[in-house]
Parts: C-alpha cells; structure tokens; sequence
C-alpha cells in the first residue's frame, strides 16, 4: 500500500514540476511552444499561398477580358477596314447633271456615341463649276446609297463629311438608319431647301408619277411645288374634271397611296412637312387636300371629292 502511495506522488511531482510522461515521450513547456510556434507559422503560410491564389485567378480574369477586348477591337477594326475599302473602291466616281465627280478618299470610324463616321475627300474644289450645278437630289441619292452600303455591316447612324481638294468642308449629312432619312445639315454654297433642289424635285415628280393606274384607268397629272418657311406645298393638276368617270369610280384608297409615295419622295428631299393640293382640269377646282407630317410620318386626308 505504501509503495502505490509513493508512486501516485512522484506521479504528480513529475506532472507538476512540467514533464508529462506518455506513450514513452516527454513534452515540455517549451517544446509545446516551438510546435505552436511552427503550426502558427505554417499557417501564416497557408494564407498567404491562399492570397497569392486569389491574385493569380484575377490576372488571369484579366488577361482573358483584355484578350476578349483585344478580339472584339481587331474584328471592329477589321469591319471598319472592310466597309472603308468597299467605299473606296464602289463609290469614287458619282454621275450628276451630265458630269463626274471624282471622290480620291473614303476614311471610316465609330465615334464614342456609337455613331458611324464617314469622310469623303473629293478632288475638285468647292468653287468649281462640277459642284456649284449639280443636282443636290441627285448627290444626296448617292450620299444615301453610301449610308446603306455602310448599314450593311453596322445598323448605326451615320454622319457624313465631305469635303473638297483643300480639304475645305462642303456637306454635312446625318443619316438616320431607324427612319431610312438623310438629313442635309450643311451645304457650301447653298442648303437643300434652294430653289434649283425645288426645280429638281418637280422634275422627278413630273417623269416618275405623272401616271396613276386606278381600277384599269389612268389618271395623269402635273405638278408644281412651292416652298414655304415650314411645308412644301404640292399642287397637283390632272387632265380630266372632278365628274368625269375616271376620277368618280376611282379606287380611293390606291388613290391615296399614291399621294402618300408623292408625300415621301417630297420629305426625302427636305425633311420638312407637306401639302398636296389636287385640282382637275380646270385648275381652279380642288378635289383633294392630304398632309404628310415630317416629324412622325403620318398622312392624313383632309379634304376628297
């Protein structure tokens, strides 16, 4: 009994004094404060490998956005380059009253907006005779198959700069790819609302509608155009009378899509408001008043015998 005694003290001695005797090894204060030491360091360790992990996904996230970018940046340029080369090499020469223009450079860019830009550098100077007598319908019918042809690859709008040999400005358009409209914002020289744009508008008019098919007849007219501040005004002269048959059996509704393609080829010219005033024969009669407004393109019958 005194021997267990004894031994249960030294136990508790040696336990108390800072050795612990286990499985045959001994571990001291000190020792258990180098291991927590070096599992405190290990940790340490592990996080910062951790860090160094998380920063590496992010370059390489980064790389692949700034590859993406660089993709995405090469096709746009590769477009631009495409569209820039079909202009240059469709559209150098333009046809207009009995001359040709020649045009030595197209460049192309998308502006921050989104927006297409294009230049067109011509090799003539703004006070030659080739500019000063053109038909400006006629240019502006280029200056828009120029804008469709860049709307085949970037459904954007479109602003539009030429100018001459001297690199002075001559016309400024803005396309509107939405609406399919051209809008002329400068002209040197004169603006689009000029009386010859008038006198060439009339002209196309007169060759191209002065023929109407209704319900196996035919109903012809003439034209003259007047230019007010805010309207054009469309007077339209047929050669029969308000009781003939031809016009009193009329299909009206074909009749007034016929007067709505006049309206537009009108507002294609000069963006702005039209009236169509129809007379028969005698001139003095009215027989049809419709109006085509500019800012939503609604056409509207006024007045119809």
């Amino acid at each position: 009994m005194k021997r267990k005694i004894l031994v249960f003290s030294l136990t508790l001695s040696l336990m108390f004094s800072g050795t612990i005797i286990g499985n045959a090894t001994s571990y001291s204060p000190a020792n258990i404060s180098a291991l927590q030491y070096e599992l405190d360091q290990k940790n340490i360790e592990i996080t910062n490998l951790k860090f160094q992990l998380s920063q590496k996904k992010i370059e390489l996230e980064i790389l692949r956005n700034e590859r993406s970018t660089s993709t995405s940046s090469s096709n746009s340029s590769s477009s631009i380059k495409d569209v820039q080369d079909i202009l240059n090499d469709r559209y150098d020469n333009h046809k207009n009253n009995g001359r040709t223009m020649y045009f030595d450079d197209f460049t192309v860019s998308q502006l921050s907006s989104g927006k297409i830009q294009v230049k067109i550098y011509a090799d003539f100077d703004r006070d030659d005779r080739i500019w000063k007598s053109r038909s400006n319908s006629n240019f502006e019918d280029f200056i828009k198959d120029i804008c469709k042809e860049v709307n085949r690859k970037y459904e954007k709008d479109i602003e539009i700069t030429v100018y001459d040999k001297d690199r002075d400005r001559i016309a400024e358009y803005s396309y509107d790819e939405y609406r399919n409209k051209l809008k002329d914002d400068y002209t040197y020289g004169g603006s689009s609302s000029s009386s010859n744009d008038l006198d060439d508008v009339e002209k196309i008019l007169n060759d191209h509608y002065d023929r109407h098919k209704n319900d196996g007849r035919t109903l012809k007219f003439d034209y003259k155009l007047v230019n007010y501040s805010n309207t054009i005004d469309v007077k339209m002269y047929g050669d029969f009378y308000k009781n003939d048959r031809d016009w009193r059996s009329r299909d009206k509704k074909e009749f007034e899509k016929f007067i709505k393609d006049v309206c537009k080829e009108v507002n294609d010219a000069f963006d702005i408001n039209v009236m169509v005033y129809v007379h028969d024969k005698d001139k003095g009669n009215s027989i049809g008043r419709y109006e085509f407004k500019d800012k939503d393109n609604s056409f509207e019958v006024k007045y119809e015998e």
